[in-house]
């Protein structure tokens, strides 16, 4: 039997235990000791962005927040459709697991936090969208927390800009 090797470990603001852990060429985050995402099963967070995305109505530029680094596949599927002209700015909370993708995940998803439509913020996502008008993206994507007891999606236009055209929430 192939054990788990835990790779990493951090608290989060609350004190649970983070990790990050690798099995068999796949990669884990847990949540004190409960999975939360894995790389061998990552559809949902492809579908999301996938959602997400198929809201743009041809902008010049899109905007893109996204809730959480993970293992990055959110991020990697929003550069896939966004396309060239692209802002994706990607909100995460424990800037270890920024370092986690640098150090051990960047040959899962390519070097996703180098490519330079991306821009990392360490801090709260709720904090990115309460930021002045201008600053806002139009499209938030909040990716999948598995940890959840059950899974909501709650998909409707929200003007969090007080000004302009609506933006979208995506909550999974």
């Amino acid at each position: 039997m192939i054990p788990f090797r835990n790779l990493a470990e951090t608290r989060t603001p609350d004190g649970s235990r983070f990790s990050l852990h690798e099995h068999d060429g796949e990669y884990f985050l847990k949540l004190n000791g409960r999975q939360l995402m894995g790389s061998n099963l990552t559809t949902s967070e492809i579908m999301l962005a996938d959602l997400a995305c198929g809201y743009f109505q041809s902008p010049d530029r899109p905007r893109i927040l996204i809730g959480g680094l993970g293992l990055g596949f959110s991020l990697c599927r929003v550069l896939e459709i966004a396309g060239p002209t692209a802002v994706v700015v990607v909100a995460e909370l424990l800037p270890e697991v920024v370092a986690w993708n640098r150090e051990f995940l960047s040959e899962l998803n390519g070097k996703l936090l180098d490519d330079p439509r991306v821009k990392i913020v360490t801090g709260d996502v709720f904090d990115c969208i309460k930021k002045g008008p201008g600053t806002r993206p139009k499209i938030h994507v909040f990716t999948p927390a598995r940890a959840l007891p059950s899974f909501v999606l709650h998909c409707a236009p929200v003007d969090v800009s007080q000004s302009g055209p609506p933006s979208v929430n995506l909550l999974f």
